[in-house]
């Protein structure tokens, strides 16, 4: 057999093992979406799923009559290239529940940035560095009257407000309890702002219905909060 054959073979032999990786991978993949379909139905969740051109992912939405939510968790590609052969892809994945009584004032929270000593940021002078890390800085324009505040039981968050009593009023025990109830990994940016209450999941696709799960009991409970008469 000389040299030329068996370069063919190999170039052959590699080119099946990798459309069998293909293949392979695909069929996982139908099969994680077709079991995560299954578990969102058994909760009573709707689900469409997100397959456009430069997005993939799912839309779930739920809620009781009266106080509905809606769920995105895709993929997101640039419409430029990242640099050749290459693509910028983000991930996310957004909450959103409307509010039965609108605010008329702002509430942000989330996880301490890193490097970041929350003692410091209730202090004053690194909140606007914090608050673009939560928001990111596009977004945080519209937050410039908001002012740290110390909520019981959130040490581990920082909390923002244009009124204290607002932060306080959004996280009782019931909220402060699904929030410590999170899966470690899980840790959304809160963000209460005219009719909605969103929890957001920057640089995170989630796939598992038992992580939705979770992050719609917290967006649930705080909404319930902030309703509470």
């Amino acid at each position: 057999m000389d040299e030329l054959t068996i370069n063919l073979i190999v170039i052959a032999v590699t080119g099946a093992a990798i459309a069998g990786l293909f293949i392979f991978l695909a069929a996982c993949k139908r099969q994680r979406l077709a079991d995560f379909e299954a578990a969102a139905n058994a909760r009573g969740w709707r689900v469409r799923r997100i397959e456009g051109a430069l997005e993939s992912g799912v839309s779930v939405e739920g809620g009781a009559s009266g106080m509905p939510w809606t769920l995105e968790a895709k993929s997101t590609a640039s419409d430029t290239s990242a640099g050749p052969g290459s693509s910028e892809v983000s991930l996310s994945t957004r909450w959103r529940g409307r509010l039965a009584m609108p605010a008329e004032r702002a509430v942000v929270a989330g996880p301490v940035p890193a490097g970041m000593d929350v003692r410091a940021l209730l202090g004053g002078p690194m909140a606007a560095m914090a608050l673009a890390k939560l928001l990111g800085r596009r977004e945080a324009a519209w937050a410039d009257r908001l002012r740290p505040v110390d909520v019981p039981g959130m040490d581990s968050l920082f909390c923002l407000a244009e009124d204290a009593a607002d932060a306080r009023r959004l996280f009782v025990a019931d909220a402060i309890r699904a929030l410590a109830a999170l899966p470690m990994h899980l840790r959304p940016v809160v963000k209460l702002r005219t009719e909605y209450l969103e929890l957001s999941l920057d640089g995170q696709r989630l796939d598992s219905a038992e992580d939705m799960a979770a992050l719609v009991a917290l967006g649930e409970a705080l909404t319930h909060a902030w309703n509470a008469p």
